[in-house]
């Protein structure tokens, strides 16, 4: 799941992200529905970094950029 395959660029494009993750997802990994992507997403990408620590772990990383 490190590819990014497919940008949502508006509100409805989400569903085409959720299609993608769920199609390619590992055992172990939960099933989502595009709202819960949508939420994981912007939690990963509103993740402040620690103070003192300028090192990112790899997906909040990517979802920053």
């Amino acid at each position: 799941m490190r590819k990014r395959l497919v940008l949502p660029l508006g509100s409805n494009q989400w569903n085409a992200v959720d299609l993608q993750y769920n199609t390619k997802l590992s055992d172990g990994f939960p099933v989502r529905d595009a709202e819960s992507v949508k939420r994981k997403f912007y939690a990963l990408k509103n993740t402040r970094n620690p103070s003192g620590d300028l090192a990112r772990p790899a997906g909040v990383a990517q979802a920053k950029r």
